[in-house]
């Protein structure tokens, strides 16, 4: 499952008050030239101040990446979620996809529903009735999708699911 990143800066409104962003490599075409340079550096500098406090963004300056489109991986989007702080507190504005509640992506929504039979006495079948469901944004999760979720985020134990 991809996922696009690109820096973007901004530089005027459009006519409806609405911010237009341009890719990031344009600003150093845009900024090219002496008269410019301090321009060019107080748009960048709070990238800079974003990579002293995450790795992946100084690799991401190091080799150029910052500058064009990527396609990342759900590891990568998972860097950008847990450094979004630190990220913000650098000066920068992230921009999430609309569905993504708050600026973060949905997040799973787990429903149990115990006892659902009447059971004829106590017992092990009565201690085990229950159903679970995992739903994200309503839509309910299959067990590969949540071993496959669970694979991917680090920290967590993967148990066998049913």
């Amino acid at each position: 499952m991809p996922f696009a990143f690109l820096a973007t800066y901004t530089t005027r409104l459009s006519i409806y008050g609405k911010a237009q962003h341009l890719p990031l490599s344009q600003a150093l075409i845009e900024f090219s030239g002496s008269r410019k340079k301090a321009q060019l550096l107080a748009l960048l500098m709070p990238i800079q101040r974003a990579a002293e406090q995450c790795e992946w963004i100084a690799a991401m300056i190091e080799s150029g990446e910052i500058y064009h489109l990527l396609r990342w991986q759900v590891e990568d989007a998972i860097h950008l979620l847990d450094d979004l702080p630190r990220i913000e507190a650098a000066g920068i504005v992230v921009r999430m996809p609309a569905q993504w509640q708050a600026g973060r992506p949905a997040r799973p929504r787990v429903r149990a529903a115990l006892g659902a039979g009447a059971p004829s006495r106590l017992g092990l079948d009565a201690l085990l009735d229950f159903h679970m469901d995992v739903m994200i944004n309503g839509e309910p999760l299959t067990a590969e999708e949540i071993r496959a979720m669970l694979m991917v985020c680090s920290g967590y134990v993967v148990s066998r699911l049913r």
